[in-house]
């Protein structure tokens, strides 16, 4: 998939002022050197991404206030195939600093990382009566249930992540440019809940899945 493909419709139908290609370049560059620090550290190839043409901003539930999401790890299916994606909002890529893009991309690495841990053990639960779908939290801010491990075999993820993670991610500067540049700009904005951040996925597709030969490395799948 293009990574731009989504951004690039948006601003074909007007959504997105049509600098923003441009504008968006040195950022995307910023992600792809830090997908490729991650491929080399741990041996895995990242999954796929892609730029969304909006901002997410998440409200209600348990949080104190309303909270920026910047990226999101989100697994997609049909009946039969599962596809596992990264998705990072336009702003985190536009108005993002290196060591930030850098954080980004390797939390979501963990949450695909954790998912395959999580399906490798048998720990994706069933939320419907009749088994055929399950319900997965894509954006979930907690302990990785893998993370040790992975710090293990990479210590250039332990590093980039201690500085920008703790309860999310920490960039105050980019939260500014975020809500000045672009929600108070006007531009494609999506509000959710905590309960809307989820997905439902095939089982049969998620029992059919085998991951990538350097995955299966990484979390010992045999």
């Amino acid at each position: 998939m293009d990574p731009m493909e989504l951004m690039r419709k948006a601003i074909s139908n007007g959504k997105i002022p049509s600098e923003y290609e441009r504008k968006i370049e040195p950022g995307l560059v910023k992600a792809k050197d830090a997908i490729k620090k991650v491929e080399k550290a741990t041996g895995a190839k990242y999954p796929i991404w892609y730029v969304l043409p909006y901002a997410i901003i998440m409200k209600g539930g348990n949080l104190d206030s309303e909270a920026i999401v910047y990226s999101r790890f989100m697994p997609l299916s049909n009946e039969n195939t599962l596809l596992l994606t990264v998705e990072f909002t336009a702003p985190l890529i536009l108005f993002g600093s290196k060591d930030t893009v850098a954080s980004a991309v390797a939390h979501e690495f963990l949450h695909y990382i954790n998912f395959l841990a999580l399906l490798k053990d048998r720990r994706l639960g069933s939320s419907s009566p009749t088994d055929h779908v399950i319900e997965a939290l894509y954006a979930d801010e907690g302990e990785l249930y893998n993370a040790d491990l992975i710090y293990s075999k990479s210590r250039y993820l332990k590093r980039v992540l201690a500085e920008k993670f703790k309860d999310g991610l920490n960039d105050e500067a980019l939260n500014k440019k975020t809500i000045t540049r672009w929600i108070n700009a006007g531009l494609p904005t999506l509000v959710i809940s905590p309960s809307e951040n989820r997905i439902t996925i095939s089982m049969f597709a998620v029992m059919n899945y085998v991951p990538e030969e350097g995955a299966r490395r990484l979390i010992n799948w045999t």
